[in-house]
């Protein structure tokens, strides 16, 4: 499961309403603000659903600037050792 901290820049007076609008999302959560600048953690099942959170956050009306920060992957990399190991197994 990826793990990404993004900064979202936010028209400074709609910050309420797209913190308000992540909260509401699944796999996003509001971990501070400040002034205009949310910092937002996601915590997703698969890459492709991070970076589709990550983009659908940047698509929020009021949200001018989004960075990812961090990724962590470490989950990802231990599934997919662990799934080499069983095909390994199996050949």
């Amino acid at each position: 499961m990826p793990i990404s901290g993004v900064l979202l820049t936010c028209n400074r007076h709609q910050v309420h309403q797209v913190a308000d609008a992540i909260e509401q999302r699944p796999f996003s959560e509001v971990r501070s603000a400040q002034g205009a600048v949310l910092v937002v953690v996601t915590d997703t099942p698969m890459l492709d659903a991070d970076r589709e959170e990550i983009n659908a956050l940047g698509e929020l009306p009021g949200v001018l600037l989004t960075h990812v920060v961090f990724t962590n992957l470490e989950d990802i990399a231990a599934a997919e050792a662990r799934l080499s190991e069983l095909h390994k197994e199996t050949s």
